[in-house]
């Protein structure tokens, strides 16, 4: 027996961020904010808690990292939306169907 607990996103602190673009020379500004933490990078994943045979797991969404934490909430909001369905697809190659998805937004 198969079932879905619950699906959910989340914003990770990105510790190693590629700031490289920030050095380019129409940057200058922005890297200046960035030295002085005014913003920070983050990534964003969707889990499902599953249970598989009575034991509880955690699947994840491969993520998208190295976004600027200062982003567009609206742009914030669609990478979660482009991760839950990237989980989704993870999750039905793993055998479940289409009504055992839950609907999200």
């Amino acid at each position: 027996m198969k079932r879905i607990v619950s699906i959910s996103t989340k914003q990770h602190w990105d510790p190693f961020p590629d700031t490289s673009y920030l050095e380019a020379p129409e940057f200058e500004d922005r890297f200046q904010c960035y030295r002085n933490g005014d913003f920070s990078f983050l990534g964003i994943t969707a889990e499902a808690e599953i249970v598989v045979n009575g034991v509880c797991q955690t699947i994840t969404s491969g993520g998208l990292w190295g976004i600027e934490s200062d982003s567009d909430h609206q742009y914030l909001c669609e990478v979660e939306q482009e991760e839950v369905d990237q989980l989704k697809a993870i999750l039905q190659s793993l055998g479940f169907t289409d009504g055992e998805l839950p609907s999200t937004r």
